[in-house]
């Protein structure tokens, strides 16, 4: 599998940062503009086992996703698993770390890209380059809602 990693330092305490990213309706507040996500179904926060339904709207097609969270530690990160959806596979880690500047969000995210006809569209590269963006837009925006105004 293709493995892409991300990590941003927020200025802001570890649990503040970890009970943002464990809710998941901060999910499409952090999304970027262009790659409109909607929450069909998703609990209050996640825990083990929880499972997420969301579509998204990229490049005019409509993608619907299943994923489940495989792993769970309060405070310290989730792992989620595409259970449904157009990745051939894909596994999302997220782990929240504390650091000199506050608190670090180090995420890997392993994928397959999809096979058949949506696989000479989304091809490792292409779904490397849409990670790359979703994660520097993320960052941007944790940033803003989470840090301390100057």
């Amino acid at each position: 599998m293709a493995v892409l990693e991300s990590e941003v330092e927020i200025a802001c305490e570890p649990p503040r940062l970890f009970g943002f990213v464990n809710d998941p309706a901060n999910r499409p507040r952090v999304s970027p503009p262009n790659v409109n996500v909607e929450l069909v179904e998703a609990p209050d926060a996640f825990s083990e086992g929880a499972r997420l339904t969301f579509v998204v709207q990229a490049y005019g097609q409509k993608q619907r996703f299943l994923h489940e969270i495989v792993e769970w530690e309060e405070h310290v990160g989730f792992t989620e698993r595409q259970v449904q959806g157009p990745f051939a596979k894909m596994v999302h880690r997220r782990d929240v770390v504390e650091s000199p500047r506050g608190t670090k969000l180090v995420e890997q995210v392993a994928f397959e890209p999809p096979g058949g006809l949506l696989g000479f569209l989304l091809t490792e590269a292409r779904i490397r380059e849409m990670l790359g963006d979703g994660f520097r837009h993320q960052h941007r925006e944790l940033r803003r809602l989470l840090e301390p105004s100057t």
